[in-house]
């Protein structure tokens, strides 16, 4: 006993260390970037301005906001942000009683017909125009409407849509009312194969991988046409699963964006679940069949049995057929699903920390050290084709975290841990994760298990990457908005400049790496029948945050230039 209670007590020591270890890394990149023998009066002292969106050749950007001093006014209100966030998310007894359903303007407007539609309205008319000018608009993806829409406003804000609200933006996505409308015209309403059902988010894992590696092959974001050929691929795709199978099989089965959506969604501050006891009275399950006015959950979930974010995408069908009133919409936690995952999955985890490298590998060519990195590379191995050492690279970042985690499930494995389910409440016991009846933990079962703790990190690192590209370069969603009513306005690309948003990737990077922390420890608790030590993901989740932590002090290129 006297073992146990040691280790069980050097975890929690371990969870103070790390966070005193990373207040201590927060404070290094700063102070590495301040650059005090610099001019800053001198506008060649940093040689990183760069043409900007609404500017002409001969015309000076104004920067990119990359010079000037750290706007602490921003940063305070960044951080009262979200210390509200925080402050409101611990009160988990208190947001379990929040129904937002009982608030009856909302629950009317989700009963409407109206819902999603009066959203997917205005979301169909962007993206026809953004489909417009990618393929007959400017050539230069720094002054295409369709790009800077694309890439610098809607993909940077998607993970920050599926953190706060699951994956709302599904209901209003473009290309679901696509898919519906065709099932309308044309639809033959097949079931959809075991196969797709089985392998369908290895396919989606596969193809995200793809488009990832060959943005950097041929050029997708830089490409306003070859981006207008990715959405032509992926709406020739949705018009035929439309045409061919039930539902919105596409969406569950087959949208590259579903992996990264579906792993990201299961962190989000909200839920919407069946009340279980309300249910048990059901005899007619509507919500998953759906009534004459309204069909069934368009993602194939039963909402009775469903206890994931993973595939909900709020669509308010079973909201509108339940006639037991049996829904609930509530806030929780950030990052809490995961620590109560019942059946964890491989390719969830396997997602979750390859997501790691893809980011690295993502942020690594936009730095300045990758040019001299890619000479070392060719050095080193004798390889000159581009294609060879971009796969083999991406490849390798890919890998390495996976096989780092695996190597530290297996001296999880070999390290006795906690067998205490002392931090357990009662409500969150008829939530814990199924343990295994034999306590021993494979190196296979600690990777799928722990592999979850690596999704707020991901977030985390993703949204600082992304904070690059929005804060930096967001005014251009600004101007090439007014030049398409014939508006020429020009000005800094910047909202913040680059010191302010260099702090911001700081604190995104530490609030992934600290939400992975405590999920590592938090499945640890919630699992005390397996013997294993949550110390050895703890310390790979550090080494991880150390990269991050360096990757953003340094200054990344603008993507509208």
């Amino acid at each position: 006993m006297m073992c146990k209670d040691g280790v069980k007590q050097m975890d929690q020591k371990i969870l103070i260390l790390s966070v005193i270890f990373l207040l201590f890394a927060f404070a290094f990149p700063v102070n590495a970037n301040e650059m005090d023998n610099m001019d800053m009066s001198d506008p060649n002292a940093m040689n990183m301005d760069q043409p900007a969106a609404g500017h002409g050749a001969d015309e000076p950007a104004a920067g990119h906001g990359m010079n000037g001093e750290v706007n602490w006014y921003a940063i305070a209100l960044f951080i009262a942000i979200i210390g509200v966030v925080g402050y409101y998310a611990s009160k988990t007894e208190k947001l379990r009683k929040i129904n937002f359903l009982n608030y009856a303007p909302l629950k009317s407007l989700l009963k409407s017909r109206w819902y999603p539609l009066i959203f997917v309205l205005p979301t169909m008319i962007i993206f026809a125009i953004i489909v417009i000018k990618l393929f007959f608009g400017s050539a230069e993806a720094s002054t295409n409407f369709g790009s800077i829409m694309m890439w610098i406003f809607l993909w940077p804000i998607l993970p920050v849509l599926f953190l706060l609200f699951g994956r709302l933006w599904c209901s209003v996505c473009p290309l679901s009312r696509v898919c519906d409308g065709v099932q309308k015209k044309v639809g033959m309403h097949r079931k959809v194969p075991k196969f797709l059902q089985t392998y369908g988010v290895w396919i989606i894992i596969f193809a995200f991988l793809v488009i990832t590696w060959s943005d950097v092959i041929f050029g997708v974001v830089e490409s306003p046409l070859n981006t207008g050929i990715l959405l032509l691929f992926v709406l020739t795709g949705v018009v035929f699963m439309g045409a061919v199978f039930e539902k919105r099989a596409w969406c569950r089965y087959l949208c590259f964006l579903g992996g990264l959506s579906s792993n990201y969604s299961m962190s989000s501050a909200l839920e919407l679940r069946a009340d279980s006891e309300v249910c048990k009275t059901c005899k007619t399950p509507l919500c998953y069949k759906g009534n004459a006015k309204t069909g069934g959950c368009s993602m194939f979930e039963y909402p009775r049995t469903m206890d994931s974010n993973r595939a909900c995408n709020f669509c308010s069908n079973c909201i509108k057929t339940c006639d037991h009133d049996a829904i609930r919409i509530t806030p929780r936690p950030p990052t809490s699903e995961l620590w109560f995952i019942k059946k964890p999955r491989f390719e969830e985890s396997f997602l979750a920390t390859a997501l790691i490298g893809i980011v690295v590998s993502q942020t690594m060519i936009m730095l300045e050290v990758w040019e001299p990195f890619m000479t070392l590379f060719e050095n080193a191995t004798g390889i000159t084709n581009f294609i060879v050492a971009w796969t083999l690279i991406f490849a390798g970042a890919m890998l390495l975290p996976v096989l780092l985690m695996l190597a530290a499930s297996f001296i999880s494995s070999i390290i006795p841990g906690r067998t205490s389910n002392s931090d357990l409440i009662s409500d969150q016991t008829a939530e814990m994760s199924a343990v295994s009846k034999d306590s021993t933990e494979t190196t296979l079962s600690g990777f799928i298990r722990y592999g979850y703790a690596l999704i707020p990190l991901g977030l985390g690192i993703h949204l600082a990457h992304n904070a690059k590209h929005f804060l930096g370069e967001g005014f251009a969603v600004f101007y090439s908005s007014a030049s398409l009513v014939g508006w020429n306005i020009t000005g800094d690309l910047s909202i913040l400049n680059m010191p302010t948003i260099q702090i911001i990737q700081y604190i995104l990077s530490i609030l992934g790496v600290l939400g992975a922390i405590y999920t590592a420890y938090k499945i640890s608790t919630n699992n005390p029948n397996i013997r294993s030590s949550v110390v050895p993901y703890i310390v790979l989740i550090l080494m991880f945050g150390i990269v991050a932590l360096w990757m953003y002090s340094i200054p990344m290129a603008a993507r509208a230039h």
